[in-house]
Protein backbone atom coordinates (compact mmCIF):
# COMPACT_ATOMS: atom_id res chain seq x y z
CA UNK A 1 0.00 0.00 0.00
CA UNK A 2 0.93 3.32 -1.31
CA UNK A 3 2.04 6.15 1.59
CA UNK A 4 -0.45 9.13 1.75
CA UNK A 5 2.60 11.26 0.14
CA UNK A 6 2.96 8.83 -2.62
CA UNK A 7 -0.87 8.71 -2.82
CA UNK A 8 -1.13 12.50 -2.85
CA UNK A 9 1.82 12.78 -5.67
CA UNK A 10 -0.53 10.41 -7.59
CA UNK A 11 -3.25 12.22 -7.56
CA UNK A 12 -1.38 15.51 -8.48
CA UNK A 13 0.40 13.94 -11.13
CA UNK A 14 -3.28 12.83 -12.66
CA UNK A 15 -4.75 16.47 -11.92
CA UNK A 16 -1.73 17.79 -13.96
CA UNK A 17 -2.71 15.08 -17.18
CA UNK A 18 -6.53 16.03 -17.00
CA UNK A 19 -5.47 19.85 -16.82
CA UNK A 20 -3.54 19.25 -19.89
CA UNK A 21 -6.57 17.64 -22.03
CA UNK A 22 -8.45 20.73 -20.97
CA UNK A 23 -9.92 19.50 -17.46
CA UNK A 24 -11.58 16.75 -19.36
CA UNK A 25 -11.65 13.46 -18.35
CA UNK A 26 -12.03 10.66 -21.00
CA UNK A 27 -14.76 7.84 -20.43
CA UNK A 28 -12.94 4.65 -20.52
CA UNK A 29 -9.49 5.22 -20.67
CA UNK A 30 -6.52 4.83 -18.89
CA UNK A 31 -6.49 7.89 -17.00
CA UNK A 32 -10.01 7.46 -16.02
CA UNK A 33 -9.11 4.09 -14.35
CA UNK A 34 -5.88 5.29 -12.52
CA UNK A 35 -7.87 8.23 -11.30
CA UNK A 36 -10.69 6.16 -10.27
CA UNK A 37 -7.66 3.72 -7.94
CA UNK A 38 -6.31 6.95 -6.92
CA UNK A 39 -9.18 8.06 -5.25
CA UNK A 40 -10.02 4.81 -4.07
CA UNK A 41 -6.56 4.25 -2.31
CA UNK A 42 -6.86 7.70 -0.62
CA UNK A 43 -10.41 7.40 0.59
CA UNK A 44 -8.41 3.67 1.90
CA UNK A 45 -5.59 5.52 3.64
CA UNK A 46 -8.21 7.65 5.00
CA UNK A 47 -10.52 5.41 7.10
CA UNK A 48 -7.13 3.46 7.93
CA UNK A 49 -5.59 6.79 9.28
CA UNK A 50 -9.23 7.55 11.15
CA UNK A 51 -9.20 4.02 12.52
CA UNK A 52 -5.89 4.05 14.09
CA UNK A 53 -6.52 7.60 15.47
CA UNK A 54 -9.55 6.10 17.30
CA UNK A 55 -7.95 3.36 18.47
CA UNK A 56 -5.30 5.37 20.06
CA UNK A 57 -8.31 7.38 21.78
CA UNK A 58 -9.57 4.99 22.79
CA UNK A 59 -6.67 2.96 24.49
CA UNK A 60 -5.50 6.61 25.83
CA UNK A 61 -8.76 6.51 27.53
CA UNK A 62 -8.51 3.05 28.90
CA UNK A 63 -5.36 3.90 30.27
CA UNK A 64 -6.56 7.54 32.33
CA UNK A 65 -9.72 5.25 33.65
CA UNK A 66 -6.89 2.22 34.81
CA UNK A 67 -4.74 5.10 36.32
CA UNK A 68 -7.45 6.99 37.79
CA UNK A 69 -8.72 3.41 39.33
CA UNK A 70 -4.78 3.30 40.87
CA UNK A 71 -5.02 6.78 42.31
CA UNK A 72 -8.19 5.82 44.20
CA UNK A 73 -6.95 2.51 45.23
CA UNK A 74 -3.43 4.68 46.67
CA UNK A 75 -6.08 7.06 48.11
CA UNK A 76 -7.77 4.36 49.72
CA UNK A 77 -4.44 2.47 51.40
CA UNK A 78 -3.63 5.91 52.71
CA UNK A 79 -7.19 6.19 54.60
CA UNK A 80 -6.54 2.95 55.94
CA UNK A 81 -3.14 3.51 56.69
CA UNK A 82 -4.81 6.57 58.85
CA UNK A 83 -7.43 4.58 60.07
CA UNK A 84 -4.84 2.47 61.60
CA UNK A 85 -2.99 4.86 63.19
CA UNK A 86 -5.83 6.33 64.81
CA UNK A 87 -6.63 2.68 66.06
CA UNK A 88 -2.96 2.36 67.37
CA UNK A 89 -3.10 6.04 69.19
CA UNK A 90 -6.64 5.07 70.71
CA UNK A 91 -5.14 2.09 72.34
CA UNK A 92 -1.92 2.90 72.81
CA UNK A 93 -1.23 3.67 76.66
CA UNK A 94 2.21 4.85 76.63
CA UNK A 95 4.08 7.10 74.23
CA UNK A 96 5.37 4.41 72.05
CA UNK A 97 4.76 1.00 71.73
CA UNK A 98 7.55 -1.42 70.33
CA UNK A 99 8.22 -4.36 68.21
CA UNK A 100 10.84 -6.45 66.67
CA UNK A 101 11.51 -4.25 63.11
CA UNK A 102 9.52 -0.79 63.89
CA UNK A 103 8.16 1.39 66.89
CA UNK A 104 5.23 3.40 66.92
CA UNK A 105 5.74 6.45 68.92
CA UNK A 106 3.35 10.00 69.82
CA UNK A 107 4.91 13.04 68.72
CA UNK A 108 3.56 16.29 69.31
CA UNK A 109 2.72 17.97 66.03
CA UNK A 110 3.32 22.20 66.08
CA UNK A 111 0.68 24.23 68.22
CA UNK A 112 -2.05 25.71 65.96
CA UNK A 113 -4.31 28.52 65.93
CA UNK A 114 -8.03 27.76 66.31
CA UNK A 115 -10.47 30.70 66.13
CA UNK A 116 -13.41 30.46 67.90
CA UNK A 117 -15.00 33.40 67.43
CA UNK A 118 -13.23 35.83 64.64
CA UNK A 119 -14.73 39.16 65.98
CA UNK A 120 -13.52 39.18 69.35
CA UNK A 121 -10.14 37.77 68.31
CA UNK A 122 -9.39 40.82 65.97
CA UNK A 123 -10.63 43.03 68.58
CA UNK A 124 -8.19 41.41 71.53
CA UNK A 125 -5.24 41.41 69.24
CA UNK A 126 -5.52 44.45 66.56
CA UNK A 127 -1.97 44.07 65.67
CA UNK A 128 -2.95 40.54 64.03
CA UNK A 129 -5.02 42.35 61.87
CA UNK A 130 -3.81 42.71 58.30
CA UNK A 131 -5.91 44.45 55.23
CA UNK A 132 -6.11 42.57 51.99
CA UNK A 133 -6.55 43.41 49.17
CA UNK A 134 -9.03 41.51 46.71
CA UNK A 135 -12.79 41.81 47.64
CA UNK A 136 -13.68 38.85 49.77
CA UNK A 137 -15.97 36.95 52.60
CA UNK A 138 -15.43 38.32 55.54
CA UNK A 139 -15.20 41.65 57.84
CA UNK A 140 -14.89 45.10 55.83
CA UNK A 141 -13.55 48.05 56.06
CA UNK A 142 -14.03 51.25 54.53
CA UNK A 143 -10.72 53.02 54.25
CA UNK A 144 -10.13 56.80 52.67
CA UNK A 145 -7.35 57.37 50.28
CA UNK A 146 -5.47 60.50 50.55
CA UNK A 147 -8.12 62.18 48.00
CA UNK A 148 -10.94 61.38 49.57
CA UNK A 149 -12.03 58.37 47.88
CA UNK A 150 -13.12 55.18 49.67
CA UNK A 151 -12.61 51.93 49.30
CA UNK A 152 -13.81 48.64 50.82
CA UNK A 153 -11.30 45.99 51.73
CA UNK A 154 -11.46 42.69 53.82
CA UNK A 155 -10.11 42.99 57.57
CA UNK A 156 -8.40 39.44 57.24
CA UNK A 157 -6.30 37.99 60.66
CA UNK A 158 -2.85 37.00 60.38
CA UNK A 159 -2.90 33.66 62.20
CA UNK A 160 0.74 33.99 63.11
CA UNK A 161 0.50 36.92 64.63
CA UNK A 162 -1.89 35.50 66.91
CA UNK A 163 0.39 32.32 67.52
CA UNK A 164 3.52 34.39 68.32
CA UNK A 165 1.22 36.27 70.97
CA UNK A 166 -0.58 33.22 72.58
CA UNK A 167 2.92 31.67 72.73
CA UNK A 168 3.92 34.45 74.37
CA UNK A 169 1.36 34.29 77.09
CA UNK A 170 -1.14 36.90 76.12
CA UNK A 171 -4.76 36.21 76.50
CA UNK A 172 -6.89 36.31 73.30
CA UNK A 173 -10.54 36.67 73.48
CA UNK A 174 -11.55 34.17 70.70
CA UNK A 175 -8.41 32.16 70.17
CA UNK A 176 -7.04 29.25 71.28
CA UNK A 177 -3.49 27.19 70.58
CA UNK A 178 -4.10 23.79 70.26
CA UNK A 179 -1.93 20.90 70.72
CA UNK A 180 -2.20 17.76 68.70
CA UNK A 181 -0.06 14.94 68.17
CA UNK A 182 0.46 12.12 65.34
CA UNK A 183 1.65 8.79 65.48
CA UNK A 184 5.07 8.05 63.51
CA UNK A 185 6.19 4.55 62.63
CA UNK A 186 10.07 4.57 63.05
Amino acid sequence: MDSLPQIKLRIAELEAAIVGLGGELPPGSDLERSWDEAQAALMQRADDMAEYVISLRARAAALKDAAQKVIERAEAMERHAERVLGYVDHHMTGDSMDGECFSLKRRRNPPSVVVVEEWRAKLSCPEAITYGEPLAQGTFQIVLDEHGGSSVVPIKLDKRKLSEALKAGRHIDGAVLHQSHRIVVI
